[in-house]
């Protein structure tokens, strides 16, 4: 049996419904007493939807610790640690101006 396709202007509805902040069930009572039968995993897939979601998209989602380190720092660590005799994390953690925890990950990963 093929999935109920919902128009436009509905998703639109349970939308603004849901951006004020009303609960799943009372707005598929609300939708039910005009007439339309909507499921409550239906609103949860419009909530998590793209569809027509307001958040900015444009940066890509990380998962994980995020650097502190900056490309430029992080090559000037890499350039230190890499010498023959490289010279010890406190005096890296002074020359990149970054916490000891910093220097420390960074060079393990």
């Amino acid at each position: 049996m093929p999935l109920k396709k919902f128009d436009e202007m509905l998703i639109g509805q349970v939308q603004a419904l849901l951006e004020l902040r009303w609960c799943h069930r009372i707005i598929q009572t609300h939708l039910k007493r005009k007439g339309i039968a909507i499921s409550l995993s239906h609103i949860s897939r419009i909530k998590n939807s793209k569809l027509g979601s307001k958040k900015n998209n444009s940066k890509p989602i990380q998962n994980g610790r995020q650097s502190k380190l900056k490309k430029s720092d992080f090559q000037r660590l890499e350039k230190m640690a890499s010498k023959t005799d490289p010279s010890p994390q406190a005096s890296m953690v002074k020359a990149l101006n970054v916490s000891q925890q910093d220097v420390s990950y960074q060079l393990k990963h």
